[in-house]
């Protein structure tokens, strides 16, 4: 590239626009910002004025930075582009401006700042382009993340007003949106949103449509769950099979949800449907367990179906790994350990294998908060339970494992 520009300069050529937004071009490919700025500045310098299309080229590339100093330069560019005359003549012009506006609604909306993104909707009008499809799912995305509901249904109602079609991505990102208000007022149009998905041609071309929609269908299964809506759960679970097979993931939020709602029934329902199928994983045992040994649960669960789910869980269960998957397992294992230990069940046998199973075979991968957490909760049921040699043993470990012992001043050992 340095050869082609000095073999210009050589020949008496001055480099003009076109070659100042190739450069610009090939330097945002790469993510090489700071080129990209030197490319501006020495275009200026030399007097060449920026055009649409350089103006276009530095927008894609100066959205992407996060070197704060850009955004100054950013604010230029789109001076510039504001005061430009629009080329419009082709539809590769119009579609190049279009999805500089796209952009530009997502980066301002991104960082909050409102009256840009209006000064964007308003340059729109002023020359004559319609707002599409695009340009309002960017809008639906920054108010969704803004948590601005309210603005988002505004998009919806004005996407509608104008005939504007929604498409998958514009349903996802409602949906996504929708799904975390807790205002009363927006289920109805989350409904409508639901429906229009529903009877769509689902839009799965590439992986990246593929997860969206999953993401959805997840999204959908929480809120539907959640608020005990299980028409709506069916309905989405029949929606899917028309489109693609449910994963675990999405089983083991049907899990959460039917937990959550102590619909044990139609948990053991699941749980068997997806054995069948070999969806089952750490989580999904991990979820059986967390419902199963509820205290308001234990007088109407089977003892024998809460080993068998610890023994499915047991091979499965993440050690010294991801911090939050140790975690989840530790707290999964002290619902069992108070499960079994509670007055109304008692089965120490039980609780003795589970403390073999963690002090013995896992005990020493665990992070240490992890221990202290394990422990704590092993010699509380043993001291409730009125064991009190067990309580002091593991009384005894628990302060080894801090680095404490019973003559130390920490508060755990008092």
């Amino acid at each position: 590239v340095t050869e082609v520009i000095s073999y210009t300069k050589r020949i008496g050529l001055k480099l003009n626009v076109f070659q100042f937004t190739v450069l610009i071009n090939i330097h945002c490919k790469t993510n090489q910002f700071d080129q990209v700025v030197e490319v501006f500045e020495e275009m200026k310098r030399s007097g060449v004025e920026v055009n649409n299309a350089s103006c276009n080229s530095l927008i894609a590339s100066l959205t992407k930075s996060s070197d704060p100093h850009h955004a100054e330069l950013l604010m230029e560019v789109w001076s510039l582009l504001r005061n430009q005359t629009p080329e419009m003549k082709s539809d590769k012009d119009r579609t190049a401006l279009s999805q500089t506006i796209t952009v530009l609604l997502g980066y301002f909306g991104d960082n909050q700042q409102w009256e840009r993104v209006t000064e964007v909707i308003s340059y729109t009008n002023r020359i004559g382009l319609k707002l599409d499809v695009f340009h309002f799912n960017a809008l639906i995305n920054v108010h969704g993340k803004a948590n601005q509901f309210d603005q988002v249904v505004e998009v919806f109602e004005e996407m509608k007003r104008s005939g504007v079609e929604l498409d998958n991505s514009s349903c996802c990102s409602l949906i996504a949106s929708l799904t975390k208000s807790s205002d009363p007022h927006h289920a109805e149009p989350l409904l409508e949103v639901w429906t229009l998905l529903r009877n769509q041609t689902p839009e799965m071309e590439t992986d990246k449509d593929m997860t969206a929609l999953s993401q959805t269908i997840t999204v959908l299964l929480v809120y539907f769950g959640e608020n005990q809506q299980w028409e709506r759960v069916t309905e989405v679970i029949s929606y899917t099979k028309n489109v693609f097979q449910l994963g675990a993931h999405q089983y083991n939020t049907l899990l959460s949800s039917f937990g959550k709602a102590n619909n044990l029934d139609a948990l053991q329902q699941c749980l068997e449907t997806m054995m069948q199928k070999g969806a089952t994983n750490a989580i999904s045992w991990q979820i059986v367990i967390q419902h199963l040994t509820k205290p308001s649960q234990r007088m109407h669960v089977a003892q024998d179906d809460v080993v068998e789910a610890w023994k499915k869980w047991r091979p499965l269960a993440q050690w010294g790994d991801d911090s939050q998957e140790e975690g989840d397992a530790v707290r999964t294992w002290v619902n069992l350990v108070q499960y079994f230990g509670s007055e109304e069940i008692a089965n120490w046998e039980v609780v003795g294998s589970l403390e073999k199973w963690m002090l013995i075979d896992n005990f020493t991968e665990l992070q240490k908060n992890n221990k202290r957490l394990a422990l704590t909760a092993l010699r509380r049921v043993y001291h409730e339970a009125e064991r009190s040699e067990d309580a002091a043993r593991v009384g005894g470990l628990l302060l080894a494992s801090q680095g404490l012992n019973a003559h130390s001043r920490h508060p755990l050992s008092q």
